[in-house]
């Protein structure tokens, strides 16, 4: 939903998921603070067209989704799927630097015993979220430069420096209805699935 005033922090979203579409996604924030107050659209942004951009955060994120980028069947429920969600998996994740700086993360899979990397997406870098992974998606794909524009992965890096609080969450979405995840391009869910009242 929308509110009258928030708090931009910078956001790794290390996993996000249900049983068919998942996506991971690094949101910069620009300055030097942890966070900062902010105050309705004007300084927050907000869903609305034409206000992602406003306030500190970059909203949409440098993200990494399988589904989106081409691999139906990498992820998702049955045998037929890379990774089977209907059975035990684990996942890893990896920050690697490069000169004291954050050079990128890493994400990828054990299942019956067997380590999975991410299907080849065309972005280079060995599929990891570094800055030409991150730019590579915005000239391949015509995706919003928010991401850029924030101050990219150097400044997303400023912010793991820092420390960032682990949180795990079950949620849902009273502006999209998690469309951003899991519908359309993204994934094979119903538009009106995610609604709250469903959930």
């Amino acid at each position: 939903g929308e509110g009258g005033r928030g708090i931009c922090c910078a956001e790794l979203d290390l996993w996000e998921a249900n049983k068919v579409s998942m996506q991971l996604a690094l949101h910069p924030m620009k300055g030097d603070k942890s966070q900062e107050v902010c105050y309705l659209d004007a300084e927050c942004g907000s869903q609305e067209e034409g206000h992602r951009d406003k306030g500190p955060t970059d909203r949409n994120g440098c993200y990494l989704n399988p589904y989106a980028l081409g691999h139906k069947k990498f992820y998702g429920p049955g045998s037929d799927f890379t990774i089977n969600t209907k059975k035990p998996f684990t996942i890893v994740t990896e920050f690697r630097e490069k000169s004291g700086e954050l050079h990128g993360m890493y994400q990828y899979y054990y299942q019956d015993g067997k380590k999975i990397e991410f299907p080849d997406l065309g972005l280079g870098s060995g599929n990891s979220m570094t800055e030409s992974f991150c730019q590579n998606l915005v000239d391949k794909y015509g995706e919003a430069s928010y991401f850029q524009d924030k101050g990219g992965l150097k400044q997303f890096g400023k912010a793991v420096k820092r420390g960032m609080t682990f949180v795990i969450s079950f949620w849902d979405d009273m502006a999209t209805n998690m469309n951003w995840l899991d519908t359309g391009k993204r994934g094979t869910c119903d538009p009106d699935e995610g609604d709250p009242k469903n959930l």
